[in-house]
């Protein structure tokens, strides 16, 4: 028996073998499995659903629409139905807040009558015509079935009167404590309260407010600070605050003839000064024989002058 032997390869081809080898094992490596149960088969039946969830939706939004038709139109007809009847007549108008105005003027400018419909009320138009009053900060109107208009309203609460010039003629009339002037005093309200006198700036006498940085202002602030509840100088022992053109304000007690001289600045601390003053004269009982206070004597320094042993 004789044996095969194969030929001797050449280097090259022996080479190329190998690289073409190696090819087809990468290419292999690198493919990517096939998907088993990939391709989705057609549903014959998906067309039908589809066409039949969108015959029933379109049905169901036409029916929805239909009934929201009926239900306002019944609605509206029933609202008509009731504004028309008796059911709703207002029998009662309740008027809450008022201290300074009558309920009869309120109820004037309300123009709500009895036996009105309480539905076909507009409680817009009838808040704003109730707050065209001066004494009126805000007011609420609402509707308390089966019969009531209620109406809650809040007044100005003055802190003081001031002089205004109309008509080549001073009138007093009320501020609050934002400075707002907001109503003349007719004589019929309270007016115990201090009095701003002298000449206040034309554009707050215009505006009806007063200016925080003018006179009138600082009279305002001064004011307040008395309002807070100190025992030594409350706002009830302040009977005018007189605006002077050189020496500032001037302020006098309701009960104490002598002026006090306060100045154009520093009002807070001023007010704090006067009163460790009064704490103690009122403790070495002094104060009968005061002429005058001067808080802008000089610069931190106060004047306080006592009358004459001879003139008392």
């Amino acid at each position: 028996m004789t044996r095969y032997t194969p030929p001797k390869m050449r280097k090259d081809r022996w080479f190329s073998f190998l690289l073409k080898g190696f090819s087809l094992k990468r290419k292999k490596l690198n493919q990517k499995p096939k998907q088993v149960g990939s391709r989705r088969k057609n549903n014959p039946l998906k067309g039908v659903q589809r066409k039949w969830y969108a015959k029933n939706l379109s049905r169901g939004i036409a029916v929805g629409f239909v009934a929201l038709i009926i239900i306002f139109g019944c609605g509206h007809i029933t609202f008509k139905l009731i504004a028309g009847s008796n059911i709703f007549d207002v029998y009662t108008i309740d008027i809450k807040g008022n201290s300074n105005i009558p309920d009869r003027e309120i109820h004037e400018l309300a123009q709500v009558d009895q036996g009105s419909n309480l539905l076909n009320i507009n409680l817009k138009k009838v808040e704003t015509t109730i707050t065209s009053h001066n004494w009126l900060e805000s007011v609420q109107v609402k509707r308390r079935f089966p019969s009531t208009i209620e109406i809650t309203v809040k007044e100005h609460s003055p802190l003081g009167l001031v002089n205004i010039e109309k008509n080549k003629k001073l009138q007093l009339h009320y501020f609050d404590r934002q400075g707002k002037i907001f109503a003349p005093a007719q004589g019929k309200e309270d007016i115990d309260f201090p009095v701003i006198t002298g000449i206040i700036a034309q554009n707050e006498a215009k505006n009806l407010r007063f200016n925080k940085d003018s006179q009138a202002g600082m009279a305002l602030q001064f004011l307040k600070l008395a309002s807070g509840g100190n025992a030594i100088l409350p706002l009830q022992a302040i009977s005018e605050i007189n605006i002077h053109p050189q020496y500032g304000l001037i302020a006098y007690l309701t009960d104490r003839p002598f002026p006090i001289f306060l100045g154009k600045e520093n009002i807070k601390n001023r007010y704090y000064q006067l009163v460790k003053i009064f704490r103690q004269l009122y403790k070495n009982k002094k104060v009968e024989d005061i002429a005058k206070i001067q808080l802008n004597y000089a610069e931190n320094k106060v004047l306080v002058t006592m009358v004459e042993p001879n003139k008392l």
